[in-house]
């Protein structure tokens, strides 16, 4: 509901480029190739917490017993990798097309704001990028990508891991829930709300040993906004 598509499409390119140019128009919309030889698109968006854990199959929720510890890591985004602020260029169809930009969040000193509060997270340094996404011709758009560019930057961790062949049905796009104590992936520690994290799947290959090694990222509300 927050993305647009206002591009020309060249029907000289392959049917892939230009689906791959709409989809890059719609936040982590993604074209993913199944070990069946197919296409799947992936489109998942969903309006809030129980969406997400709708999104999970109830054979694809692994925990400690599942994982082989030699073979996971957590990677978190790098200072370079996260921003304290994002300011998107596009051509403003209310303006004739010409080029215009908005930032979020936006510069402020109160300590409540989304800026001071990330800007506080990231020791004073502003760390600050521009984007001139293609398709995005309003501010409304521009702003929603802005926001979601930061969002996403700040919250999105990616696990490589080992697990055992109960994920041999796993596939990319597929999402999957892990409850590890041994890798941090618990929220809620302790408590009657305790849960993993859910995952959205890029890759997964096949052992000799039919143990499957599957990359993945954080799969969470806010990068939908």
């Amino acid at each position: 509901r927050l993305y647009e598509c206002n591009i020309t499409l060249d029907t000289t390119e392959t049917l892939r480029d230009n689906i791959e140019r709409i989809l890059a128009t719609m936040g982590i919309a993604s074209l993913t190739w199944t070990p069946q030889g197919k296409y799947k698109l992936s489109l998942e968006y969903p309006a809030d917490e129980a969406g997400v854990v709708s999104l999970v199959n109830s054979n694809h929720s692994f925990t400690e017993d599942d994982i082989i510890r030699n073979e996971a890591t957590v990677v978190w985004p790098t200072a370079q990798e996260r921003f304290t602020q994002v300011t998107v260029q596009f051509p403003n169809e209310a303006e004739n097309f010409d080029m215009d930009s908005v930032t979020w969040p936006p510069t402020s000193s109160l300590s409540t704001t989304p800026y001071a509060i990330f800007l506080a997270e990231d020791n004073n340094n502003p760390l600050t990028k521009s984007f001139s996404p293609e398709g995005i011709t309003n501010k409304y758009n521009a702003q929603a990508y802005a926001e979601q560019q930061v969002r996403k930057s700040r919250g999105i961790f990616t696990v490589d891991l080992t697990l055992s062949r109960k994920a041999l049905t796993v596939e990319p796009g597929d999402i999957i829930h892990i409850k590890s104590d041994n890798l941090g992936l618990i929220q809620n520690k302790g408590t009657v709300n305790e849960t993993g994290y859910n995952f959205k799947v890029e890759s997964v290959a096949i052992n000799d040993d039919f143990s499957v090694k599957v990359k993945c990222y954080h799969f969470h509300l806010k990068i939908f906004l």
